[in-house]
């Protein structure tokens, strides 16, 4: 009896492993990294001098704020 209640609940829960744990969450964090790491791929020129300008915009941004709160 147990038996074939056994089989069906796997086979609903094999479904729903593949299609919402594997193909949602697992696939769209992959797919949010590979988005992310395609747009910050650019900002990457080895440049020092941008970079510092960054680290110099950015320190000017947090004073700034730091500043009005």
């Amino acid at each position: 009896m147990w038996g074939w209640i056994t089989l069906k609940i796997s086979k609903y829960s094999g479904k729903a492993d593949y299609s919402i744990l594997d193909q949602i969450i697992i696939d769209g964090f992959a797919n949010v990294t590979q988005f992310t790491s395609d747009k910050l791929r650019k900002t990457q020129s080895g440049v020092i001098q941008n970079y510092l300008l960054g680290v110099l915009v950015f320190l000017v941004v947090i004073i700034i704020v730091v500043n009005q709160i």
